[in-house]
This record gives structure tokens, sequence and C-alpha cells, in this order.
């Protein structure tokens, strides 16, 4: 996702989304960002349809698409 501070946040809001940037390490400048993992599945409207674990196999993803474009005929 990306935008302004406030688009970030509005959508974050909206999905339930979360992340939270930790202050940067001051001998590296680095940073990290923790944040959730889940992946969303949105129709070509883009309406969210659902939503899937990370780390969900590959083909249970698959499978999950496959029913999905069933569901709506396509």
């Amino acid at each position: 996702m990306t935008g302004d501070k406030q688009q970030i946040a509005a959508v974050s809001h909206k999905y339930g989304a979360y992340s939270e940037r930790h202050p940067p390490d001051p001998g590296t400048g680095d940073y990290v960002v923790d944040h959730s993992t889940y992946i969303y599945i949105m129709n070509p409207s883009g309406k969210f349809v659902r939503g899937l674990q990370a780390g969900t196999p590959g083909d249970a993803m698959a499978d999950a698409l496959r029913r999905l474009m069933r569901q709506n005929g396509e």
C-alpha cells in the first residue's frame, strides 16, 4: 500500500491492517516496521472479497481463488 500518511491510515483502518515504524537505529539509521501480513483478495471493482492468512500454501490460495471465480461466473 502506498500514499500519504492520511491515505494509508484511512485504508489501514478500513481493512484492519496494522503497522508501526520503530525509531531508527542510532548507529545505522536503519528502522524496522512491524505490520500485519494478511493477503487481501479484491474483485475487479476494487471491493474486498476475502482475506487469506500469510503463509497459506500456494495450492490452498489457488483453490480459494478458483472457488471465488466459479462463484462469480468467471
